[in-house]
């Protein structure tokens, strides 16, 4: 009983660290998306700009 008790332990521990993670990550993308979007920028720091060229070759 006791170590199907640390298992549950560990995989909830684990499952927890995998959610911040991810909390992180999203929090990442939109602080980035969120700067994309600042007028008079420089093209090179700006991805929606970067993404729209790379279409643009690919057609």
């Amino acid at each position: 009983m006791k170590a199907f008790q640390d298992l549950k332990e560990k995989e909830f521990d684990r499952a927890g660290l995998q959610w911040h993670i991810r909390k992180i990550t999203d929090n990442i993308d939109e602080a980035r998306n969120f700067l994309d979007t600042i007028p008079g920028q420089s093209p090179e720091l700006n991805r929606i700009e970067q993404m729209k060229k790379i279409n643009k070759k690919k057609k």
